[in-house]
């Protein structure tokens, strides 16, 4: 049963694993890379070819991301199912990347 996207949703991206989930479908939304920078900022890689900065700041005030503000645990970003977290679970969705990234080159 194939369910059509809503209006104005990104289109998917076919891709075929080899590994894990053979016929596993990945969006161009989905995270490939991260990397933090100075000034709480990350680095992001979408698997659609998107790259971009993720401005954490607005976040380092708000509850579980106050964590964050010690620059040596914000170090250690990375990708989990497909968000970025960190070691004590916070996490933000590759959605939230998209809408909110400045894109670079």
């Amino acid at each position: 049963m194939m369910s059509s996207l809503p209006t104005g949703s990104l289109p998917l991206v076919a891709r075929f694993h080899t590994k894990s989930n053979p016929c596993e479908a990945a969006v161009d939304w989905d995270l490939k890379r991260v990397k933090p920078l100075a000034d709480y900022r990350i680095y992001v890689e979408l698997e659609g070819g998107r790259k971009g900065i993720f401005d954490m700041k607005p976040y380092l005030d708000h509850g579980v991301f106050r964590e964050l503000r010690d620059v040596h645990y914000f170090a250690q970003v990375a990708i989990l199912y497909g968000a970025v977290t960190w070691p004590h679970e916070q996490d933000i969705a590759s959605e939230t990347f998209l809408a909110e990234m400045t894109a670079c080159e």
